[in-house]
C-alpha cells in the first residue's frame, strides 16, 4: 500500500486509484456488502476499541467532536456487526471465519463437507443478507429461500 494514491468518494469512502473501497469514516458506513467486507476484516480491532487507521496521506476533514469515549463508536460498530452476522447462523460464522481468519474456501469446504462452490454461495448470500442500511425483517433462511434464490435465478437468466 505504500506510495498508493487514494481518494475519496461521494459517499464518504476512501478509495485506491482501481476504485478498490480501502477504509471508511463511522459516519460514512451505511453497512453495504463492500463496507461489511471491510468491517469483518477489521472486526478484531474494532471489538477492542479501535478504529482501523487511514491510509497514509488521506486527509478527511473531521467533524466536530463528540463526548464519547474513543472506543465507543467501534465497539457499537463491531456490536452491530456480530448481531447482523449471528442473524445468518452457520453461514454468517463462515463469513467470519473467511473475512477474519482469513481461512481459504477450500480449508471450509474441507471442514464442512461440501463443495468449495457450496462454501462460496452460502458466505455471499449471508454477505447480502447482513448487508445493507436496515436488519433484514424476516430469518435468513426464510430470506435465503424467498430472495437470495430469487436474485440469483435473475443474475443468471441476464
Amino acid at each position: 500500500m505504500n506510495g498508493e494514491s487514494y481518494y475519496v468518494d461521494d459517499k464518504g469512502n476512501v478509495r485506491d486509484m482501481n476504485n478498490n473501497f480501502v477504509w471508511a469514516t463511522p459516519k460514512s458506513i451505511v453497512f453495504s456488502f463492500e463496507q461489511m467486507e471491510w468491517l469483518l476484516k477489521n472486526l478484531e480491532e474494532l471489538l477492542v476499541g479501535r478504529w482501523p487507521p487511514k491510509p497514509p496521506g488521506v486527509a478527511i476533514a473531521q467533524g466536530p467532536s463528540t463526548h464519547r469515549a474513543y472506543f465507543e463508536v467501534p465497539c457499537q460498530m463491531a456490536a452491530e456487526v456480530e448481531s447482523r452476522i449471528d442473524n445468518a447462523g452457520v453461514d454468517g460464522r463462515l463469513c467470519v471465519n473467511y473475512y477474519t481468519k482469513d481461512d481459504s474456501i477450500k480449508y471450509l469446504a474441507k471442514c464442512f463437507r461440501c463443495s468449495m462452490q457450496d462454501i462460496d454461495e452460502r458466505i455471499e448470500s449471508a454477505m447480502r443478507y447482513v448487508s445493507g442500511w436496515r436488519r433484514k425483517r424476516i430469518g435468513y433462511q426464510e430470506w435465503r429461500a424467498k430472495i437470495w434464490r430469487k436474485q440469483r435465478i435473475e443474475c443468471k437468466s441476464e
